[in-house]
């Protein structure tokens, strides 16, 4: 009867780990080959410089969204942004995760530039709740997070990235009830269905103006390359760390 009652209770303990998990928008990228992103709703505001392409990105265990779809490619020939509303209505406690596959493809520069956020409006720009940033650093590149206007932060070590790789990301931003205190925190290649306190933070800044709330994401196609040539794939919006990023098979007991 022991061995019995543990056969019971492990999964009704990780039923109730998940009972407010809630995954708001996940897509593999499903629209048209040739046409722009922001043709068809949740996305907006078309741009020929942010197109669906023919093609996946893939990463070890990362379960695929369903359908597969495609992937879209962000050219950095000539600024212009593209939104997804991943919510119908902001939100504005908890954490949101933005998970996403992401390959450079061509080296941001040296300076660098923003290339993707989290939003409260179909908008991207100096005042973004939540951006990454990317520049050049060697033969790669590294990534960075900036809250609401203030100063980019790069991790004191950061990890540098290759050009024609894939990676896996994670954009949290925590709202935590007091003034100035919310947290972005930006992860890079954590493993797919393991536990969010088994992973190591790039980079995690506080302080300065705190989110209304967020519902839209952007990606943000820079002139001149500032921000580098992309793909992106396989998008999911969650409030918990296991919904962003399951697993494909599931973990031994």
């Amino acid at each position: 009867m022991k061995y019995l009652r543990q056969i019971v209770l492990i999964p009704a303990f990780l039923l109730l780990q998940n009972v407010n998990a809630t995954l708001w928008f996940a897509d593999g990228i499903t629209g048209t080959v040739g046409s722009d992103l922001g043709s068809a709703a949740p996305y907006s505001t078309p741009s020929s410089q942010i197109k669906i392409a023919a093609g996946n990105l893939t990463y070890p265990n990362l379960a695929d969204p369903s359908p597969v779809g495609n992937e879209f490619t962000l050219s950095g020939a000539s600024a212009s942004s593209t939104f997804c509303q991943f919510n119908g209505s902001a939100i504005a406690g908890g954490s949101v995760y933005y998970a996403f596959l992401a390959q450079c493809t061509t080296q941001p520069s040296a300076t660098g530039n923003y290339v993707t956020d989290l939003h409260t409006s179909a908008n991207i720009g100096s005042s973004d709740p939540a951006d990454i940033y990317v520049k050049a650093s060697g033969a790669g590149f590294v990534m960075g997070v900036r809250k609401n206007g203030g100063s980019t932060t790069y991790a004191s070590s950061p990890t540098v990235l290759s050009l024609n790789t894939t990676y896996l990301v994670v954009l949290k931003y925590t709202f935590n009830g007091g003034t100035g205190d919310d947290t972005v925190t930006l992860y890079i290649d954590p493993a797919p269905g393991g536990l969010e306190s088994g992973a190591t933070a790039e980079v995690s800044v506080s302080g300065g103006t705190d989110a209304t709330g967020l519902q839209y994401c952007g990606w943000k196609s820079q002139s001149s390359a500032t921000g580098g040539a992309w793909i992106f794939d396989t998008l999911r919006f969650a409030s918990t760390w296991g919904e962003a990023i399951p697993a494909s098979t599931a973990p031994p007991f």
